[in-house]
């Protein structure tokens, strides 16, 4: 079981990434990691005064979120990736968190129950069921919250994804619930959290 729950936990990680690729307009390049570990956004929210906000701040935006206590931010977690699982042995429950640049070769407002069934699919080796696509547009931004479910070792795995869409970057958090384990008030709060802010003004 435990390595069962280390899997799912790795393979989490990159579930984001992957479900990307239903949303593709073209065929993306091969990625650049930059050396830079501080993102332009991160540097312009450092340089904001009480009493200067630069104009470029104004575009970049940051997502807010609270991570329930019981969770813990896994070794495997990167600047740009987030990974919290439970601190209860057998839990398969995990949250996962991802920005990434947005290079308008994404569009997240044409996927698919199929497209985006098979991302899952393929990314966690199972037979999902996709339950729900919102589509939600804000100020600058759209809001696309998924959910679906899939199957391990005879649990039911409820997945609830949520990616904003902004100008600059691309955001994405993951919340996976083990029916076992009771996370499901806690994981509404988590979500009802999450807030997308303008860095010059967090």
């Amino acid at each position: 079981m435990r390595k069962t729950q280390q899997r799912i936990i790795l393979t989490a990680g990159w579930l984001a990434a992957v479900l990307c690729l239903a949303g593709c307009q073209k065929q993306p390049e091969e990625p650049v990691v930059s050396e830079n570990t501080v993102s332009v956004a991160e540097e312009i929210a450092n340089g904001v005064s009480q009493n200067v906000i630069p104009a470029e701040a104004l575009e970049y935006y940051t997502l807010d979120y609270k991570i329930p206590e019981g969770f813990v931010r896994t070794p495997d977690s990167t600047d740009l990736l987030d990974i919290y699982s439970s601190e209860q042995v057998g839990d398969y429950s995990y949250i996962t968190y991802m920005r990434q640049e947005n290079d308008g070769s994404k569009d997240y407002t044409n996927l698919t129950d199929e497209d985006y069934k098979a991302s899952v699919d393929e990314a966690l080796s199972v037979n999902s069921v996709i339950e729900s696509i919102e589509k939600t547009p804000g100020d600058g931004n759209t809001h696309v919250n998924i959910r679906f479910s899939y199957t391990v070792e005879e649990r039911k795995i409820e997945v609830s994804e949520h990616i904003f869409i902004t100008d600059k970057y691309i955001f994405e958090m993951v919340y996976a619930r083990d029916p076992e384990f009771d996370w499901k008030k806690a994981f509404m709060e988590s979500e009802a959290s999450l807030r997308l802010l303008n860095v010059a003004q967090k």
